[in-house]
């Protein structure tokens, strides 16, 4: 029982039958040229198309520098902090807002944890906010968390999970906001509103 697909022998035939027909067409030694000049027309096509897939792929790679530079700027020049963390938690990237906010030089983030520089009285909070995000399929938020500096520091932290294209593994994008002002206007308000409530009793 022959298994070969009808269209691949027809195809066969088809060659044996134009090879006959040269053979016969040219006198005895020409028919090496003639199989030389279509091997060397074959290689020019060939040379050709490499040329021309080559310099699309130089345009390809051109333009993805270009925008790889162009976000690359808005991570590094955002006024917020930006981390990349792995799913243990630890910095694999952080922008240079993160470092300057943390008083850390940036080469010195990466493989730390983030958790090392969230204040204590905020730790419980933040693992069940990193937890969370492993878990969630969008962003989550977590308010006015404290982190570790030289002076209180407080801010507003959003995060969400995603799988990484290249390495195939789970990673978390961590946005820190800035909220001190705003917690310590707060938190003034607050004790204003106890002193006046307190002034009415007496």
């Amino acid at each position: 029982m022959n298994t070969v697909p009808l269209s691949t022998l027809e195809l066969r035939q088809a060659a044996e039958k134009k090879l006959a027909a040269r053979a016969k067409q040219f006198p005895r030694g020409e028919t090496q040229k003639v199989d030389d000049l279509m091997l060397i027309r074959e290689l020019e096509l060939h040379q050709i198309e490499l040329e021309m897939q080559g310099a699309a792929l130089a345009e390809t790679v051109t333009e993805l520098e270009a925008l790889r530079a162009k976000y690359q700027d808005l991570y590094e020049l955002a006024p917020v902090s930006f981390f990349t963390l792995s799913g243990a938690g630890e910095i694999i990237e952080a922008n240079h807002h993160a470092a300057a906010a943390l008083h850390v030089k940036s080469g010195a983030f990466v493989g730390r944890r983030l958790r090392d520089f969230i204040h204590t009285t905020c730790v419980q909070e933040w693992d069940m906010f990193l937890k969370s995000a492993m878990e969630a399929s969008g962003e989550v938020t977590v308010e006015s968390l404290m982190v570790r500096a030289t002076l209180p520091k407080y801010v507003n932290a959003q995060a969400h999970a995603y799988t990484d294209k290249l390495s195939g593994n789970r990673q978390i994008s961590v946005a820190f906001m800035d909220v001190t002002l705003v917690k310590m206007a707060h938190d003034d308000a607050l004790r204003a509103l106890k002193a006046v409530s307190g002034f009415g009793d007496l």
